[in-house]
């Protein structure tokens, strides 16, 4: 076979051209390194099943196996021109091409003709050529220097960022059913965090969080005003999560944690749209069940088992530390450690009958130190939060939650009640009962894509029965409308605005309102 010297040179510059292509241009795509069928030479393109006249590179191909002779496909005859070239199959070509130009070359009589055809394109190729050496060492140079100064190939930094314009309206509540007649004052507050998410594997996940933060709660006399991003550390930098997830099955992650894991971070809590401080409800009470997720959360372990495809089960147990707050499971003290204080052991059920339907039982076993009492997760009355004062108190808490979505409007639910009994002072072994309940609704992508309205009504946690003390005698009633529009992917602006109506289940005290202005950035 007699081949065209001038076409043999430029198909080999051509497949030089085509390793060479990204140093200077953009890097290299992520190729897979499984192994790939070895490729066989062809004598003709009509020995292809996949490739016809019709196809557009149709030319090109009988050129391979007519005029040079190096027509590769694989075992089965097809080409697959629709799919990437792995580098395996590129060398392969490659390397077969460029041997058969080099035995051709070997074998044929050069003309004077072919020899000054040679020097011709020596001459006219070496500037590409020392071009190509250049940008082959800056290439390797900066890879040199990315690998010295990356800080992380597995970690990544996110944050938001929370300003929060706020007011109030209505008198203090007070034990004794007397008012103020104060309001408090307008303020602007903030709150910033920033996460560093690590993964060893691409399927666990290593979460370090830093927050500081300067917003005050609503000063009512209630904790049923809280905000669900209050909290005041004076600005100062802390750390206030620290935990891994990682898969210990297909089925099965588990979860381990130093400071700052929350159930409502292992098990689902059925109410997605309202759960985000950043993004979701304003008021604490109106983001999910407070008895069962704003429980104790700190330092411990977890895992979650999808049982069946609609069916999963979490456990959990976790130390002192409310909301993120720092805990005592360092500490060797009396009262300290993971196992002498205060704690909650957590259970839940979830089932999904149908896409849109969500059901869960769940049922947390707690016992809280003294001056540690918190049973309705700082969201319902002084006697719920602390039937018995601040002594030592255990309880059994149970929650029913469910959710049902059809497009663009969510609904959820939920009713939860708490067993609760003292466990130190004169009053050990007397016992209370507290109940709460509200149902959610979400309205998606109304107004403008992404646009949220939320709404929230319901009882916020109610001491119905105590031993040895007086269960609040009247109602409350949680109010909550807001707006979430969409700025940009990055910027929310939230207005919005939530009710209280007979604060601390008394009828005497005067209806509270809050009003509400959030802004969100994440970055």
């Amino acid at each position: 076979m007699r081949l065209n010297l001038s076409s043999l040179i430029l198909l080999g510059w051509v497949f030089a051209k085509a390793i060479a292509s990204p140093v200077s241009g953009a890097p290299l795509p992520y190729l897979s390194l499984e192994p790939v069928a070895p490729l066989e030479r062809l004598n003709s393109v009509q020995e292809l099943q996949d490739v016809s006249p019709k196809d557009w590179a149709y030319t090109a191909i009988q050129s391979l196996a007519d005029r040079y002779g190096c027509l590769l496909a694989y075992p089965n005859r097809t080409f697959q021109g629709q799919n990437t070239l792995t580098r395996y199959e590129f060398a392969t070509s490659l390397d077969f091409c460029l041997e058969t130009i080099r035995t051709t070359i070997q074998t044929t009589h050069f003309s004077p003709t072919d020899l000054a055809i040679i020097r011709d394109l020596q001459q006219e190729y070496s500037a590409e050529l020392a071009t190509l050496r250049t940008q082959t060492d800056n290439l390797e140079a900066r890879t040199a220097e990315i690998k010295a100064h990356s800080f992380s190939t597995t970690t990544r930094l996110n944050g938001e960022i929370v300003f929060a314009l706020t007011d109030t309206f209505g008198s203090e509540a007070k034990d004794d059913a007397t008012t103020t007649g104060s309001n408090s004052g307008t303020t602007l507050n903030y709150r910033i965090r920033l996460h560093l998410d690590t993964s060893f594997t691409g399927n666990d996940l290593l979460r370090t969080r830093l927050q500081m933060r300067q917003i005050s709660q609503p000063n009512t006399g209630t904790a049923m005003s809280n905000f669900t991003f209050g909290g005041d550390n004076g600005g100062e930098t802390e750390m206030t999560q620290l935990y891994y997830r990682f898969p210990l099955a297909d089925n099965i992650t588990g979860f381990i944690s130093a400071v700052g894991l929350d159930f409502d971070l292992v098990a689902p809590f059925l109410n997605p749209y309202m759960a985000s401080s950043a993004s979701g409800s304003l008021a604490r009470f109106g983001m999910y069940n407070p008895n069962i997720y704003l429980q104790v959360g700190g330092a411990g372990a977890a895992v979650s088992v999808r049982v069946a495809e609609p069916l999963r089960v979490d456990l959990a147990y976790l130390t002192r530390g409310f909301g993120g707050a720092a805990n005592d499971a360092p500490s060797p003290l009396p009262g300290g450690g993971l196992f002498q204080g205060t704690y909650c052991a957590y259970a839940q059920v979830t089932a999904s009958p149908t896409p849109d339907l969500d059901l869960a039982f769940a049922y947390v076993n707690a016992y809280y130190s003294t001056n540690e009492v918190n049973l309705a997760g700082a969201t319902g009355s002084r006697g719920a939060i602390q039937p018995f004062g601040g002594v030592a108190t255990a309880a059994n808490h149970f929650g029913l939650q469910g959710s049902y979505h059809f497009s663009p409007v969510s609904l959820s639910g939920w009713v939860g009640y708490t067993a609760a009994e003292a466990k130190a002072g004169q009053r050990e072994g007397d016992k209370a009962s507290i109940w709460n309940w509200a149902v959610t609704m979400v309205v998606e992508d109304l107004g403008t894509e992404g646009g949220t309205l939320g709404l929230s009504f319901g009882q916020p946690p109610k001491l119905t029965q105590v031993d040895g003390g007086e269960p609040n005698r009247d109602t409350s009633l949680h109010f909550q409308a807001f707006y979430r529009y969409p700025v940009t992917k990055k910027i929310d602006i939230t207005p919005g605005f939530f009710v209280i109506t007979n604060p601390e289940h008394d009828a005497d005290n005067d209806n509270i309102w809050v009003g509400v202005l959030r802004s969100s950035f994440r970055f």
